[in-house]
């Protein structure tokens, strides 16, 4: 009699625990965190900027607070990400389309570019004609953008890369940011670099950055004077 309440003890203990399991796993979340700073082409934080995460069943606007940051927590899923100043002048920001399948905490830097680039009209509060020096610091910073479709199943990813300058030779191309402040950057799904030069080899899928390169993506944040990746499958792999 004995053993028999023992067992029945030991059976209600089990599936107690087992029960205990199943719900710690429902109740797990289903959703990932994203976070960031939005700055402008010389690196100002810039606050009271609109940023809008859209996906298939699901939208979010937040907006960036005095020093410029933002965060916020979507379902997972597929996203694509934008972002619009309320001050007049910049360019609206966009994200290529990115995909969220597990919990994380991601970080989404975003570099703001002024609307127009060669042919602005500055003036100055004493009348005076610009300097060259002027001129130069309110049109050495724009920007430009190659997108470079990226099929995955059924899905097209993009590998987007904003530079200042480029050379094009065969397929493979070299790009240069403007400053070490604003250097290349190139985002693809959930991989982020910033380098001062990057070789994209469009043929062989591969990446060469050099020069004060800084890389984000799942893994988190790190830095070196030169990284080297192969695009596939949805991820930068470090060669």
């Amino acid at each position: 009699m004995k053993s028999a309440l023992l067992m029945l003890v030991a059976v209600a203990l089990t599936c107690l625990s087992l029960f205990g399991q199943a719900v710690t796993q429902a109740s797990q979340p289903h959703t990932f965190h994203v976070q960031g700073l939005v700055s402008d082409a010389l690196g100002a934080v810039v606050p009271n900027v609109k940023v809008t995460f859209q996906g298939g069943q699901s939208a979010k606007t937040v907006v960036t607070n005095d020093m410029g940051r933002y965060e916020a927590d979507l379902p997972l899923g597929d996203y694509s990400m934008s972002a619009q100043a309320s001050t007049p002048g910049f360019k609206a920001y966009r994200r290529p389309p990115f995909r969220v399948s597990t919990p994380s905490n991601l970080t989404f830097e975003v570099r703001l570019q002024i609307c127009r680039c060669g042919d602005m009209v500055i003036v100055n509060s004493s009348g005076r004609a610009p300097t060259d020096a002027e001129i130069y610091t309110a049109t050495a910073n724009c920007r430009h953008e190659d997108l470079f479709p990226q099929p995955l199943l059924r899905n097209e990813l993009q590998l987007s890369i904003q530079y200042e300058t480029r050379a094009e030779a065969t397929q493979v191309v070299t790009y240069t940011g403007a400053s070490h402040e604003d250097p290349v950057a190139v985002a693809y799904n959930l991989f982020s670099l910033h380098a001062d030069h990057v070789v994209y080899d469009a043929k062989q899928k591969t990446l060469e950055a050099r020069g004060n390169v800084v890389v984000e993506d799942e893994s988190g944040k790190r830095s070196a004077d030169a990284m080297s990746f192969r695009v596939e499958d949805g991820r930068a792999i470090q060669r």
